[in-house]
């Protein structure tokens, strides 16, 4: 099975981002790394992905790895960030306000 790295670049997203993490950590597909980049957000966005970070970590085949920006460069460049940092041959975007149906992972 190959391994697929979902990227998620995080803004001010503190209020869905359990939501949106617990959404892929419970994809049928196993071999998920996800990649949360939080971009300088003012919010407690990156205590929410330390903490779900630590919950989830290895849980379900899963992965989950906090990059943390000090400067906000927007969402293309956090992305390019996570990009540099691949080292799966899949990659799927999915934004931190956005949530996966069961099984998206292994339909893509």
């Amino acid at each position: 099975m190959d391994e697929i790295t979902v990227i998620i670049p995080v803004y001010n997203a503190a209020r869905y981002l359990k939501q949106c993490i617990k959404s892929i950590i419970n994809q049928d597909y196993k071999g998920i790394k996800i990649v949360a980049v939080n971009d300088a957000s003012t919010d407690n966005s990156l205590d929410v992905l330390y903490e779900l970070s630590k919950r989830y970590n290895g849980k379900k085949g899963k992965f989950i790895e906090v990059i943390n920006l000090q400067k906000n460069g927007g969402v293309d460049n956090a992305r390019f960030v996570a990009l540099e940092r691949l080292n799966t041959p899949y990659v799927m975007f999915v934004d931190s306000d956005d949530y996966l149906p069961k099984g998206s992972v292994s339909t893509l």
